[in-house]
């Protein structure tokens, strides 16, 4: 329940402030166009590195919608000098961690090391970079899991709904694709299609790469360029920015499956990480539906009756983003349940101080404590660089939470929520 957290992060927000631990970082552009990020931990006997790749699923052309969670899923399947067990036993035998993961806007590959061992550390997490062979044997069994995630994906009420509204509100733009991929291009993908792609976007240009370490940054600068000097920028055509058109009118899909609940979901595009208006969504998210003391809990299950689960979310997204509030419902609720849900969303501007002061209290609180762990600091600097805000912004981030105004929600709701292009799914089940 968020009553209970929210008293728990405000605690947190006394005693430490507004601020994580504050270390200072630096950033520089290597000769052949790393963004590399240093931050120096003196305290941690362990060593983190993420490199954030641009280029995640929303780069996917058409014909290709799945190919980079397919790449992703083999980048630790084996390079040109390691096998998969080969890769695992040497990050063990160090005693640290490697992994691979995926988002809309960026491939990360993150390595977790002590420091004694940075240096072995380091050279495998390069080499699984630069040099991933994608074995043909393996492309095959992972073909085979990835259509059988797929399948599976759709037999879940939240990611059916949720893909149909990213479907309807994004038609042919970039976060319209399909996270996992569409079947029958995910069957088509061939090795030398994922090679081809992975070459053309994983550029030393195109890379941002952050190390949080005890080690000097002169010894740090040494190893990268040893392991990344060699790497050729590349240039290459990105999707660049875009936004959702207004739609004019409201959008409603309606989708029969064999569930046996119904589904809701009720959303509008938002803004941006980049925007000014990124802090002022993430309080009205958390005002809106982010725990067991939101108004829509509040108002749709506890006092209507008219929700097993119901919640919102705001991704924090590069380009024109999404602000949702999500029901699971009884079918004959629907209607009833779609218009309370705009009505909530109009009435978000009359709020009180305390729950303004809450929301704040919630956020930055949660901040602090996720910033705890090195792995995460370093996560952080590196997403907000990747994402455009810069990685400075790391440390205002807080702030510029506790600055926001009432008037700021109400101005925010007001251009997010206050004109007729909401996109709607009702996912019902099949008589």
């Amino acid at each position: 329940m968020r009553n209970g957290c929210s008293f728990f992060c405000a605690v947190v927000v006394i005693l430490l402030g507004f601020s994580a631990p504050v270390l200072s970082a630096d950033k520089y552009i290597t000769n052949n166009g790393i963004t590399v990020i240093y931050q120096q931990d003196k305290s941690s006997l362990m060593t983190h590195a993420v490199a954030f790749i641009k280029g995640g699923n929303c780069e996917e052309k058409k014909g290709q919608v799945g190919i980079t969670t397919f790449l992703q899923r083999m980048l630790l399947k084996g390079t040109d000098g390691r096998s998969a067990d080969q890769i695992a036993e040497g990050i063990e035998s160090l005693g640290g961690s490697l992994g691979a993961d995926l988002s809309n806007d960026f491939l990360q590959i993150s390595l977790t090391v002590p420091t004694r061992y940075f240096r072995e550390g380091f050279g495998i997490f390069a080499d699984v970079i630069r040099n991933p062979a994608f074995p043909e044997n393996e492309v095959e069994k992972e073909r085979k899991v990835l259509l059988a995630d797929i399948k599976a994906r759709y037999d879940e009420i939240f990611p059916y709904t949720y893909d149909y509204f990213l479907m309807t509100m994004y038609e042919t733009l970039p976060y319209g694709n399909l996270i996992l991929g569409d079947r029958e291009d995910v069957r088509a993908l061939t090795r030398q299609d994922i090679i081809q792609y992975y070459s053309g976007f994983c550029a030393p240009n195109n890379i941002v790469l952050v190390v949080l370490t005890g080690i000097p940054v002169t010894d740090i600068k040494k190893r990268i360029d040893a392991e990344f000097g060699d790497m050729l920028p590349r240039d290459r055509n990105w999707a660049g920015s875009w936004e959702v058109p207004e739609r004019g009118e409201p959008a409603r899909i309606t989708a029969g499956r064999g569930f046996k609940q119904a589904f809701l979901m009720v959303g509008f595009a938002a803004p941006e990480v980049s925007s000014d208006d990124y802090p002022v969504m993430k309080l009205v998210n958390n005002i809106i539906g982010e725990g067991g003391s939101s108004r829509a809990f509040v108002r749709l299950r506890e006092k209507e009756g008219l929700a097993y689960e119901v919640g919102s979310f705001y991704p924090s997204r590069k380009n024109t983003s999404h602000f949702v509030v999500y029901m699971g419902l009884a079918p004959e609720n629907i209607s009833k349940s779609r218009e309370e849900i705009l009505d909530i969303l109009d009435s978000v501007s009359t709020l009180s101080d305390d729950e303004l002061s809450d929301a704040k209290s919630y956020l930055i609180g949660k901040f602090i404590l996720d910033h705890e762990s090195p792995q995460r600091r370093a996560w952080y600097l590196g997403w907000y660089e990747i994402m455009g805000k810069g990685y400075g912004y790391d440390e205002k981030y807080p702030q510029e939470i506790a600055g926001v105004k009432k008037e700021d929600i109400e101005k925010a709701a007001a251009a997010y929520f206050g004109k007729d292009n909401w996109v709607c799914v009702e996912v019902v089940p099949q008589k």
